[in-house]
């Protein structure tokens, strides 16, 4: 009877030895394995002082709390065990990192040489640059609106040429002819008159009727009109 039991045990360790072992590591990839096949970007970290027996038959994996935070490992060979392994996943920063995005960036006239305040601009006293910082957004893309303009400061060589570098090119001047528009509903009125501001387009500006006298303000709608609402 003793040596049937010694033979039976011997089977059983045969049997055991022929399943194939999962060792602590084996079990860790295939817990790894596991978090990718739900998400590409987790990373498993296990605490060094975690030790899991070896499985001599195959695993069964499971996300006990459905938050991937701890997996349940079940062995599933003729000597089963369960272990609870606290995941401490983290995001692979490496794989979810966005890219910079590269700034646009914004050309704007620049002064090619020193120019002296009252220096009329002309086309080849400036260039435009790329810059990915401007500051403020009084600056100048457009050629043409520099051309024939007072400057109002000196400018250093490659400085960025900003509205307040520039005399005020106003649309309408001070002392200057005009036609006075009266709009009423559908009736048009309009007389002559005489500017009393300087002004740009849309600003609301003092205006002499020559006929009467009398002063008006109304708001500048081209370099010969003031229109007036009522």
């Amino acid at each position: 009877m003793k040596k049937i039991f010694i033979i039976v045990l011997f089977f059983i360790f045969r049997f055991e030895m022929a399943q194939a072992e999962l060792t602590h590591n084996d079990i860790l990839k295939e817990a790894h394995n596991f978090l990718a096949s739900k998400n590409q970007n987790l990373i498993l970290s296990i605490n060094k002082k975690v030790k899991i027996p070896s499985c001599f038959g195959e695993i069964k994996i499971n996300d006990k709390y459905n938050n991937l935070k701890t997996l349940e490992i079940l062995c599933l060979g003729n000597t089963p065990w369960k272990y609870n392994l606290r995941t401490n996943i983290s995001q692979n920063l490496k794989k979810t990192k966005r890219k910079k995005l590269k700034k646009k960036k914004i050309g704007v006239m620049v002064s090619l040489k020193k120019l002296k305040r009252g220096y009329i601009l002309q086309a080849e006293d400036f260039k435009l640059k790329y810059f990915s910082q401007i500051g403020s957004n009084n600056v100048y893309s457009d050629a043409e609106k520099l051309i024939g303009r007072k400057l109002k400061a000196s400018l250093k060589e490659n400085q960025i040429i900003r509205e307040r570098h520039l005399v005020k090119n106003w649309l309408i001047k001070e002392g200057q002819k005009v036609k006075i528009e009266h709009k009423r509903g559908n009736l048009r009125i309009i007389v002559d008159g005489i500017a009393l501001d300087s002004g740009m387009l849309g600003d609301y500006l003092k205006v002499k009727n020559e006929n009467s006298g009398k002063v008006v303000k109304g708001w500048v709608k081209n370099n010969k009109k003031i229109t007036i609402f009522r």
